[in-house]
Order: structure tokens, then sequence, then C-alpha cells
């Protein structure tokens, strides 16, 4: 009885221990402070749920459905959007990530309402990029400048921006993956304990599931800082430990990735030709809308932010220079950390890859087409700039070297260019969206992205029944899932029955219970042969070889993860 009442006490005193309420605090400001950022585009006069009208929301809010839809009906990890296209589908979940969808999908068990679930994704995500960029900013920074860094990566303009202008949820989540992949990375490079390989694997895989083009970028960022910071230690070993971190994350995302490269010679994908990757750096040109004005807007205050924040960081490294030199044997001598001279050169570097200066070194990128358009650099540079920020509130705080008149004088010039990139994001971000009109589910979802190649555009198509039999027949549906139909077809003659859907690798058919081949019709949609009688044709839409290669290398990296997390959290206890 003594053991278990001495157990409750040890456990309150660790509940309500100061660094845990700490903690709890960040988290409900957190939480506080997305709910009054993002309410108003999710939150109606009335309290009703609705979305402003951007680029990519509808087709998200659709795509939600269609994967939801087809998790019910069976499939653990769903890969055709049944109800696309007027009904003739699409491999969309091949080619598209689905972190998101497992996600709102989770959360719709609870929230039926789509509009409500695509709100509280999006709240947990802000409040979870500003504790995020907290936990990285407490290996180097205190309490008060790290707890401003977060705030500041929560409300700068392009952060918003995504959400409010361009519905870009899967980007939106990763501004909070992005800070928990540099934490562990930076674990991995310093100490390289096991814990700290399965962190780095899991939130990079996690973050490529989520968002291919971002995580892209991020993966060549990531390289570059590896680089630099093992030639700058001398150490190759950082290095080779970051890349074996990242290795694990490659596994982990193979189920996303690896059926997505080697499938996509089967399907069209417009997007290269309508918004080729080097035609999207930043330019100063006449804005076409406000839009563009606004990226434009969001360019120079983003980079104003970062250029003062470096060149307060350069002023202080020569003053603790300078007070080193006159005062030798101070014992508190004042420096800046190695790593804030890394920040330095990746805030610089990932701002220049989105304007045209970038272009002879993104050209050397492999497909670089994947991450269009290239200001969406600014996400990881975000991530840096908020991490300077909090260096330059850190350092300012060391009186014993600075004068009151160059500490404050930094603070303030700091603070004007935060506070307009604060403006920016409150004025030109979400004020000026809200007379945008609201997106109603109803409408056809439809488009030409990954298409088969060579099929009919779904605009063109013609509006039939999901089976007909041709040329003399008639044909009943029994099933039809997303992934899996059942038809009894009757024919006068040898015929086809031709079903509403496009033809592509991975669909099986069977006629009486026997495998026949799916053919396609000069529109690409699926045409299976069949004698006179009556039949039962299903087909079903199946794992592919890299599908398959892709699952099992995703398990083995995910059981790695798991193993290398128990085995250093053990040795750690030891």
């Amino acid at each position: 009885m003594r053991d278990t009442i001495n157990k409750l006490l040890f456990f309150q005193r660790k509940l309500f221990s100061k660094s845990n309420l700490v903690s709890a605090t960040l988290a409900i400001v957190s939480v506080i402070i997305a709910i009054l950022l993002l309410s108003p585009f999710f939150i109606a006069s009335g309290g009703r749920f609705r979305v402003i009208h951007t680029h990519d929301m509808p087709t998200l809010l659709s795509m939600m459905v269609e994967f939801d839809n087809g998790m019910r009906a069976g499939a653990l990890y769903p890969r055709w959007l049944a109800d696309a296209n007027f009904g003739y589908g699409f491999p969309g979940f091949v080619f598209y990530p689905s972190g998101l969808f497992y996600l709102t999908s989770l959360f719709h068990f609870g929230i039926k309402n789509w509009y409500a679930v695509t709100y509280v994704v999006c709240v947990l995500s802000l409040a979870a990029s500003g504790i995020s960029l907290y936990a990285v900013s407490r290996q180097y920074h205190g309490k008060v400048a790290s707890a401003v860094a977060g705030l500041i990566y929560m409300l700068f303009p392009y952060h918003l921006l995504d959400l409010y202008w361009r519905g870009a949820v899967p980007e939106f989540i990763g501004f909070a993956i992005m800070p928990m992949i540099l934490y562990f990375f930076l674990r991995v490079g310093n100490e390289g304990k096991l814990q700290h390989y399965a962190g780095l694997g899991f939130f990079y895989g996690l973050h490529i599931l989520t968002h291919l083009p971002v995580g892209y970028m991020f993966t060549y960022a990531l390289a570059f800082y590896a680089f630099i910071w093992a030639l700058k230690k001398r150490d190759p070993k950082i290095a080779i430990r970051i890349a074996c971190g990242m290795a694990l994350g490659l596994l982990l995302s193979a189920v996303y990735w690896l059926p997505a490269a080697l499938e996509g010679k089967y399907i069209y994908e417009p997007v290269t030709e309508i918004f080729p990757y080097h035609n999207s750096y930043i330019t100063f040109n006449p804005p076409g809308n406000y839009f563009d004005t606004l990226v434009q807007r969001t360019f120079v205050f983003q980079i104003a932010a970062t250029a003062v924040a470096i060149i307060a960081l350069l002023i202080l490294a020569l003053v603790f220079r300078r007070f080193k030199h006159s005062q030798p044997n101070e014992q508190q001598t004042a420096k800046l950390h190695p790593q804030i001279g890394l920040w330095i050169v990746m805030a610089t570097v990932t701002t220049l890859m989105s304007t045209q200066l970038s272009m002879p070194v993104s050209k050397l990128i492999p497909r670089i087409q994947i991450a269009v358009p290239a200001w969406r650099w600014w996400a990881i540079a975000i991530l840096f700039t908020s991490l300077l920020i909090a260096a330059v509130i850190e350092q300012t705080s060391k009186q014993f070297s600075l004068s009151p008149v160059l500490s404050w004088s930094l603070r303030a010039i700091l603070l004007i260019v935060v506070v307009a990139n604060i403006w920016l994001s409150i004025k030109g971000t979400i004020m000026e969206k809200m007379s945008s009109g609201e997106w109603e589910f109803g409408k056809d979802f439809a488009g030409d992205g990954f298409i088969p190649k060579d099929a009919t555009h779904p605009y063109d198509l013609p509006k039939t029944e999901r089976a007909i039999v041709s040329p003399i027949g008639s044909a009943e549906v029994l099933i039809w899932q997303p992934q899996y139909r059942e038809v009894d077809a009757t024919a006068n003659g040898n015929g086809t029955l031709r079903l509403k859907t496009y033809n592509f690798p991975g669909w099986q058919a069977t006629l009486d219970g026997e495998p026949v081949p799916i053919l396609s019709d000069p529109n690409g949609t699926q045409v299976i042969r069949i004698p006179a009688g009556k039949h039962k044709v299903t087909t079903q839409f199946v794992n592919t070889p890299p599908r398959i290669l892709g699952a099992v290398l995703f398990w083995v990296g995910l059981l790695i993860i798991i193993g290398l997390t128990i085995i250093g959290r053990r040795r750690a206890e030891v």
C-alpha cells in the first residue's frame, strides 16, 4: 500500500512539475492562437462550418471523402478515386501522398462534418508547428526566445497564405513536421543515439508521405546542411549518421514514392506543360492579380526579416569578438553557437532558391518539376529565419557584453520587420480573403491530372451507365465499390462489357471465376470480351509489384524505427 501511495505521489509531482506546466501552457496558448487565426476561414457567422474557395481545397476535400470511402470498403491503402471524373475514376492515390487522408479519416470517425474535420486538422497542425519550432529552438536558446520564435513561425505570411489562398493543407501540415525533422537531424549529427535515428527516419518519412514537393526540396536542403556541417567540423561521420537516419525515412515512405516513380510512365501529367518549374521563380514583373501581388509582398517582407536577423547576428558576433579581446580574463565570454552560422547559410540559400539566381543549381536537381512552384522554398526558409530571430532575442539579452543602446536598437529593428510580417499575414492574407466565395460539396470533381496516358479528357467522355453490353445485351451491377465491382452481363452473341472506369495497371478481371484480360476502348476505359449467354464479371484494383515492394519496404522501415526506439530507450535507462 505504501509503495502504491509513493508511486502516486511521485506521479503527481512529475505531472505538476514546472517543466510540464510550462509545456502544457505552451500547448494551450498555441491551440488558442491557432483557433483565432483559422476560425475566419472555417467558421461563418452563426457558427456554421464552411471553407472558403481556394486553389486546392475543393480537390482535397473531394479526395478526403474518396479516401475514406475506400478505407470503409476494406482497402488498407486506397489508391483509386472511384467517383472522380464523373465516375470514371483515376489512380490519384498512387501519385498523391496519403498522409493527410489517413489523418482526416481518423478524425472522421468521431467528427462527421468534413469541414469540421479539416478545421480540427489545420488548427492542430498550426499549433503543433509552433510547439515543434519551440522544441528545436530550446536546444540552443531560452524559453522566452524559443516561444517568440514559435509564435513567429506560426504567423509568418507564407504559412497562412498556404491555407487561406492556396488551400494547400498537406503543405500546411508539413510546417509542423519539418521542425521535428530538424530536431532529430541535429540530435543525430551531435549525438547519434539510436532513438534519434528512429526520430529522424520517422518524421522525414512522414513528411514525404504528407507533402512530396516540399519534402523533396527539404531532402536537398538537409543534404546540403549535413555536408557543410561535416565540412566545418571536419567530421564526415556527421553526414554519414544523418544519411542513415534519412534512409530510414525513405524506407518508411517507399509505400508511396516507389510506385509513384515506377508507374508514372502510365499517366498523363499536365503540370509540366502548364506550370514549368523554371518559369515559377519570384520576379518583380507587374502582377496579374492580387494573389501574385501577395506572393511578391510575402517575399519582400520575409526576406526583410531574414536579412535583419542575419545582420543583427553578424553585428553581435563582431561585438562579442571585440569583447573577448578586450576582456581576456572574462569567464563568461559571449559567443554565437556554431549552429547559428549554419542557419544563416541555410536561410540565405533556401531564400535564394526561390529566385532566378538559383537556376544553374536547380537545373542540376533531378525531377525538380516535382517541387513546382519554386517559391515553395520559403517553407524551409521560414524555419531557419525563425531560429535566427530566436538567436537575436537570446543574444541581445547578454547585457554584460552589449550596450543597452545597441541591444534595444537591434531588438527594435527586428520588432519592426516582424510586426510588418504579422500585419501582412492578418491584413493581406486573412482579411483580403474573406470576400471570397464558399465551396460546397456536390460539384463534380474532374481533372486531367494523373489520368491514363492517351485517354480521353474527363469532360469529353460519354455520360453512360456504369456497365453496358455491346452490341446487344444487358448488364446489372451487383456490387460497385471503389476498388471492387461485380456485374451480371448477358450477351445475345459474342460481345463486350464496357465498364465506366479508366483502365490502368492494377485492374484485374474474372469471367465466371476465370481470369480474363481488361482491354481499353478508344477513350481509355475498360472493356472485357464476353461470349454469348449470362456471365458474372468481377473486377478488382490490386497491388502491382511496385506497390507490393513499396509496402514491404514500409514495414521494414517501420519495424527498424520501432526497434531502434525501444533499444535506444532501454540503453538510456541503464
